[in-house]
Parts: structure tokens; sequence; C-alpha cells
């Protein structure tokens, strides 16, 4: 009877342990998740020179009237806003003068600056359209410029990658 107790003893022991240890990997794949990176970028102009920035946040948001917005950011508030018409397709979107009723638009945030928004001509390259069942991965390329939005002084340019996932349906 010792012999089974103690076995069983052992056996609940090792379960326990095996179970923290594939509880620790988990974590460690959760914090590899946390720490990815979705967008790369470099920002030029209006005091800046070749900042680059790793944005590893990201939120789909489909907005009214047929338009999706990419929007990528990261935990010191620099963020980038994408609104593109719905469905995201694999080609070159060339941006619009900002106006928050259309698509082909941008924005940035940076803290300490304030809020920049596109000028005409900028580019989004979506290269690929990864697919997975309902689940997408959007990659690509950005080379966009823009204005303050309060229409001071102090232009910026925005060049880097993105590979943004969708949410799965």
């Amino acid at each position: 009877m010792k012999k089974l107790i103690y076995n069983v003893f052992l056996l609940s022991f090792i379960i326990a342990l095996t179970s923290c240890s594939n509880s620790d990997d988990s974590d460690s794949q959760m914090e590899q998740e946390s720490e990815k990176n979705f967008a790369s970028i470099t920002i030029n102009g209006d005091g800046f020179t070749d900042l680059k920035l790793e944005l590893d946040i990201v939120d789909i948001v489909d907005v009214e009237n047929d338009r999706v917005r990419l929007d990528v950011r990261n935990l010191e508030g620099y963020r980038i806003t994408f609104t593109l018409p719905a469905p995201v397709e694999k080609k070159q979107y060339t941006m619009i003068v900002y106006n928050n009723t259309k698509d082909n638009i941008s924005s940035m945030s940076i803290p300490d600056s304030g809020i920049f928004l596109s000028k005409a001509g900028g580019t989004l390259n979506i290269n690929e359209i990864i697919e997975d069942g309902d689940c997408k991965i959007f990659k690509g390329s950005i080379n966009v410029e823009y204005d303050r939005q309060d229409n001071t002084p102090g232009d910026i340019t925005v060049v880097g990658s993105f590979e943004i996932p969708s949410e799965c349906n």
C-alpha cells in the first residue's frame, strides 16, 4: 500500500512539474507574440532625422461606408493610421489630402509634436496578402508625406514596412 501511495505521489509530482513547464512555454510564446513588431518606420523632417520606430500594437477596424482602418502604434504614443476602401487588396494605394470622409488617407500621431495628416501622392503598397481561413496578414511598405494638422510649418515623411494581421472571424 505504501508503494502504491508513493507511486501515486510521484506520478502527481511529475504531472505537476510537467504542467508548470508547459505553462512556462506558453508564457514565453505569449511574450514573443507581444514583442512582435507589426511595422518598422523611419520619420524625417520637422526636427526628425532618421527616427526609427517599431510599432507593436495593431487594430483593424471596419468603419462605415465600406472602409477599413489599419492602425499601428506603440506604448510611447506613436501611431500611424491608414483608411482604405474595403476589401483591402494587393495593390498600391495612392494617398490623397486628408479628409476624414474619404479613402486613401493617413494620419500620424507623434508625442510632443502633434498630429500629421497625409498630403497627396504618398503610397501604401500591399505587396502580399496571406490568407489562412478567415485570417489575413497584410504585408507591404509605406512612403507617405504629412502636413501638420494645425497647418503650421513642419512636414514629415514616413517610410517603412509592415506586416499587419487581421482579426479572425
